[in-house]
């Protein structure tokens, strides 16, 4: 088994997976695999036998392309961490013919979770068929990759996070005024269903629109000092891109700071 109590310096996120994938060697520096996502980094290579390493490569990454992982989400749909969040979705969806609203899936952490991740509203990825049906950083699109591979960075575990969005229902579009208010109301709602969490990380301007909306319609949940409000840019592609290199250096480096700053307040 791979003994990581050496391996000073690296997140928690690399010392807290080492049993889950079996005899490995920490050399140089390269690719790291945490809690399912890859990703280039500085600090370490995990070198499996070539076979091995190149079976992990394929399944590592957006693991919900993956079936078996993707059934294993739904058979755990309604386990005892989800399952008042996935009831609240049962039931909003459809309402007042809004349409679909994707699970979360138990991949995260539920109500256990003790970060809110707030991004604008479902993608394409999370509808049943076309996508997984779920709300997950393993998703099969490039945002959900970004987002778990600085999450990784960062050293948050997924299982610490419960995803969210501003707009819980499927529009793929920006939501408008009317829909920001109904938005505002599910995430009072959510945010009853979650005794243990510290950290709210707002990810672009929807998500923290929305936040401003509910303080001031739900001053009682929002208190000052109840939660740890980070916010930073959209992790989506359109939201960091810039013509200007060092703008879009900087975007970045807001975005992972502000991982890091949840990371510091979870430690």
């Amino acid at each position: 088994m791979l003994r990581l109590s050496h391996l000073f310096g690296l997140p928690p996120a690399l010392r807290r997976f080492g049993s889950h994938f079996g005899e490995a060697a920490v050399h140089g520096c390269e690719l790291e695999v945490v809690q399912g996502c890859r990703r280039r980094c500085q600090w370490a290579r995990l070198l499996w036998p070539a076979k091995t390493l190149s079976s992990l490569e394929g399944d590592v990454v957006r693991r919900m392309a993956d079936e078996a992982f993707r059934t294993e989400q739904e058979k755990d749909l309604y386990a005892p961490h989800i399952r008042a969040v996935n009831e609240m979705v049962d039931e909003l969806r459809d309402q007042d013919d809004r349409g679909w609203m994707p699970y979360v899936a138990p991949w995260h952490g539920g109500v256990e979770a003790r970060v809110l991740s707030i991004l604008r509203d479902p993608g394409p990825k999370t509808q049943n068929g076309a996508g997984s049906g779920f709300l997950c950083a393993e998703n099969d699109d490039a945002t959900a990759e970004r987002q778990c591979n600085g999450f990784a960075e960062a050293g948050i575990d997924p299982r610490d996070t419960i995803p969210w969005n501003a707009y819980p229902w499927y529009i793929n579009r920006a939501p408008d005024a009317e829909e920001r208010r109904a938005g505002v109301t599910v995430l009072a709602r959510l945010l009853g269903l979650l005794p243990r969490l510290d950290v709210v990380l707002l990810q672009g301007g929807d998500a923290q629109d929305g936040w401003r909306r509910l303080e001031r319609t739900h001053p009682e949940l929002v208190r000052q000092g109840r939660y740890e409000i980070v916010s930073t840019y959209h992790p989506g592609r359109q939201a960091l891109w810039s013509p200007d290199p060092a703008v879009r250096a900087a975007r970045e480096r807001h975005r992972l700071d502000a991982y890091l700053r949840v990371a510091q307040v979870l430690q």
